[in-house]
């Protein structure tokens, strides 16, 4: 598997672009899944797509907010894709001031953003196969309603639940703090320590470094 990132807009939000390892036997590009294409994530995938002969098969969120989401519409209109979301979090998709508050959502060009009315939405364990991949949703309320996160085998992309050293803010419009510290304790530390972590914000890194550091974790 190939995991290409990027990190896009005024809240370095990371953008990730997975493809299988070995070229697809069918003719043309290899497919691959977009997760979470922020602010300038299109343009940045369109050049991607170009040098390492991939194309976008689907778009799938970790959840609603803004700087996860700008470029969806851009990234469906280019690929003709299908876009999937937690339930919980599609509100945000149909209707993108909703999301973060208007302090955060400064710099994102909101007003030239595409809304989503047809995202598919899944549900808690729901999974989904694009790409030659299969793609299993943990959802992780907390930072928001819908926040999830996505496995594929032993890598997961947690979103903004798990961050290196840290998780998601709770004091954003959807936070909950009780929600979150269940996640934590249900869908994150039961994970095995070799899972690698593709956050939301920041560089990568493991369950089983979290579990040892991460100071939200500790004593859970």
């Amino acid at each position: 598997m190939r995991v290409f990132a990027y990190a896009t807009g005024p809240l370095q939000t990371n953008c990730y672009v997975v493809a299988p390892e070995a070229k697809s036997e069918v003719d043309g590009p290899t497919k691959c899944i977009v997760i979470d294409p922020g602010y300038g994530a299109a343009d940045w995938i369109k050049q991607l797509s170009a040098q390492e002969d991939i194309q976008p098969a689907a778009v799938v969120l970790t959840h609603g907010h803004l700087d996860h989401t700008r470029d969806v519409g851009d990234v469906r209109a280019n690929w003709d894709v299908p876009v999937y979301i937690n339930e919980n979090d599609n509100f945000m998709l149909q209707n993108p001031r909703l999301s973060l508050s208007p302090a955060l959502s400064r710099g994102f060009d909101m007003q030239n953003m595409e809304a989503v009315t047809d995202a598919i939405t899944l549900t808690d364990g729901e999974q989904i196969s694009a790409a030659d991949l299969d793609i299993v949703l943990h959802h992780a309320p907390g930072h928001s309603p819908g926040c999830s996160m996505l496995q594929i085998g032993n890598i997961l992309f947690s979103g903004d639940v798990l961050f290196k050293g840290a998780i998601g803010r709770v004091d954003v419009m959807g936070g909950d703090p009780e929600a979150m510290m269940t996640s934590l304790k249900t869908k994150v530390l039961p994970l095995k320590d070799a899972t690698v972590v593709y956050p939301g914000h920041g560089p990568e890194t493991t369950i089983g470094t979290e579990r040892a550091s991460n100071p939200f974790l500790l004593g859970l």
